[in-house]
């Protein structure tokens, strides 16, 4: 999620090489599979993201009026200082425009909840120190990560990607999203080979 008060950027790398020493300490086998949405704000359809905005009670009159901001846009293209005709945006959030990572964010958080509550996708523990036992005082379990477009999902084994790879295109479905597969990766966070 990108613009949230009171996070800091770099708060998930340091979480990640958290994991990284406990998988190397405990030998686990979980991976970390990073996916990348490809031209994530581009694709973000506006009647999908008028239900996330009904889904989180915004009211109809403010989602209404955002929704027509960006649907009733002319844009033109500028190449080599020569302008294109005027043509009308119909969907998309504009990259650069403050509101559309708000908005991003708003889209996107029925695929990071329907990640975080499948009971099917297993937890990453994070002990206080790497050789304690998981006790009520320990870090919350990690399961995603996620930063703008770029989400990194904990996979404790491999029957797991079924789920995950359910849910991602379920949701890709629903709203218009795309994987830069390109982009999309797995680590074994132990850094122990994994089997094929």
């Amino acid at each position: 999620m990108i613009f949230i008060p009171s996070r800091f950027i770099g708060e998930l790398d340091i979480i990640v090489q958290c994991m990284q020493e406990v998988a190397t300490k405990t030998d686990s086998s979980t991976i970390a599979i990073q996916l990348d949405q490809e031209k994530a704000f581009d694709r973000v359809h506006l009647e999908y993201l008028r239900s996330c905005m009904q889904a989180f009670n915004i009211p109809n009159s403010l989602t209404t009026a955002i929704i027509n901001i960006f649907s009733s846009t002319c844009s033109r293209v500028n190449v080599n200082g020569f302008l294109s005709p005027s043509f009308q945006q119909g969907r998309s959030l504009r990259q650069g425009d403050p509101l559309s990572s708000l908005l991003f964010n708003i889209a996107f958080d029925p695929s990071l909840r329907a990640i975080y509550n499948n009971s099917n996708i297993t937890d990453f523990h994070i002990p206080l120190k790497a050789d304690q036992p998981i006790t009520p005082t320990s870090p919350p379990p990690v399961k995603v990560l996620a930063n703008a477009d770029d989400t990194l999902i904990t996979l404790r084994n491999p029957a797991e990607f079924v789920h995950l790879q359910s849910i991602v295109h379920r949701q890709m479905s629903a709203s218009n999203a795309s994987l830069n597969y390109s982009k999309t990766e797995a680590l074994s966070l132990s850094g122990r080979t994994q089997p094929s």
